[in-house]
């Protein structure tokens, strides 16, 4: 798996879709794939919502609608919507967690810390590219800390952020995590 291109994709999602599969005692290959093109095209619904959100955040209502009508538009996304079990997921984690990001920064508070936590862990055991999230919410903590210094900011909330998407990372991608035990303990077997 480390030497083929597959090794930047994390399982979570699949894992996700195996444990629905399980639950639902589906043993038809028609059904299979039902349920994996609903579960798929939910989650890329439910991010759409999500980035409706953040666009209504930074922009007025037409501009927000517009966006998202770009994004549904858009032949590629909409298709690969109902099959794309990689980068899909990834879009859709990504503006989930973006979402949580700028809830996270208007609150302040443990709940959004645990949650954005969450959503990056997620995010991250779904493709290693997701890191990105992590630097941008602790660089724009940090430089916002830097700025408001007299204001109401704790870093609190920054610390709980930080410990909560560790060990999301190490839980929900076990992938990574089971990789640092075995950098750490012995080499990888052959």
């Amino acid at each position: 798996m480390l030497n083929s291109n597959e090794k930047y994709h994390g399982p979570f999602f699949e894992v996700i879709l195996v444990c629905a599969e399980k639950i639902l005692n589906l043993e038809d290959m028609h059904t299979i794939y039902q349920m994996r093109h609903i579960v798929l095209f939910l989650l890329f619904f439910v991010s759409v919502l999500a980035f409706y959100r953040v666009a209504r955040k930074l922009f007025s209502v037409n501009y927000a609608v517009l966006a998202c009508l770009f994004l549904v538009l858009s032949p590629r996304f909409f298709a690969e919507a109902f099959f794309n079990s990689k980068d899909i997921v990834l879009l859709s984690f990504f503006i989930l967690s973006l979402y949580s990001c700028f809830l996270f920064f208007e609150k302040r508070n443990a709940k959004w810390a645990v949650l954005h936590g969450l959503f990056t862990g997620m995010l991250i055991a779904v493709r290693i590219v997701g890191i990105v999230i992590p630097m941008i919410t602790i660089g724009y903590y940090v430089l916002l800390l830097i700025m408001k210094r007299k204001e109401h900011w704790r870093i609190q909330p920054l610390f709980g952020y930080i410990l909560v998407s560790s060990l999301s990372i190490i839980y929900v991608g076990p992938f990574y995590g089971k990789g640092l035990c075995i950098i750490y303990t012995k080499p990888l077997p052959k």
